[in-house]
């Protein structure tokens, strides 16, 4: 087995959490697909002994740092890593959005009848891009994410927060979808390719996923992001959800 070359101790607790979400996404893909991450994304073609090292050594010192955290064991599982690889290169390359003209094109095909509410605002380098689960009625019928009562909420939290909606890009997980107020899981998965596409013509400088279905849709993407409650767990939770989102912001 190689040495590890580094030492979790010197990293920041967010960047060991971003690595401990790639060593379970490498596994899952692998098991569950036969597509490992790309080595852009892991920084080199790990080998499985390599991941488990890795995965161990973080989970450790995460372990003395972040009270209660928990992890889920991670099995390995190796089939012909580099023949995988050489496979889902040619796949991304095969479906790759390149162009906000070809995004549109694409949703615009597969929606049909549907109505459609595309993201907006800051598209080259915004500092934040932030991702919501699925339009509701007040968006379809302004046709722009946030605009309702979770908006108002999200608005209250960037007021705060002296971020400006010049300075970011907001979407959402589904840009249509068959039953207001009521997203699947299967949806967020066909609409994932979408969502990749954005990311890579926004650019942005950080992600923000607001809810679960946000934050499923961007497991297993090609960026790292930081998980927020959903503005709407406001009628749950009260002006707690503001501060919790907040604090996600300034991590």
């Amino acid at each position: 087995m190689k040495k590890l070359g580094w030492n979790p101790k010197r990293l920041r607790t967010k960047i060991l959490l971003d690595d401990h979400r790639i060593c379970h996404a490498w596994i899952s893909r692998m098991q569950k697909s036969g597509r490992p991450l790309m080595e852009k994304e892991t920084g080199g073609a790990w080998l499985p002994d390599e991941v488990k090292a890795r995965h161990d050594a973080i989970v450790t010192e995460l372990k003395r740092r972040v009270k209660d955290f928990k992890h889920h064991t991670i099995i390995i599982f190796t089939p012909q890593l580099r023949e995988l690889q050489n496979r889902y290169k040619s796949d991304l390359r095969d479906e790759r959005i390149s162009s906000w003209f070809e995004l549109n094109r694409r949703i615009k095909r597969e929606a049909q009848s549907r109505q459609i509410v595309q993201g907006k605002g800051k598209k080259n380098r915004p500092d934040y891009l932030i991702v919501g689960q699925s339009p509701g009625y007040e968006e379809f019928r302004e046709g722009e994410p946030f605009v309702g009562r979770a908006g108002r909420i999200l608005q209250i939290v960037l007021n705060d927060l002296h971020i400006s909606r010049d300075q970011v890009y907001i979407t959402n997980a589904l840009k249509f979808i068959d039953k207001v107020d009521s997203p699947t899981l299967k949806e967020v998965k066909e609409q994932q390719k979408y969502l990749q596409a954005e990311i890579d013509l926004v650019r942005p400088k950080k992600v923000m996923a607001l809810g679960y279905y946000a934050i499923q849709s961007l497991s297993g993407l090609r960026i790292g992001y930081t998980p927020a409650p959903h503005p709407s767990m406001f009628r749950f939770i009260g002006g707690k959800v503001v501060e919790l989102i907040k604090k996600a912001f300034r991590r």
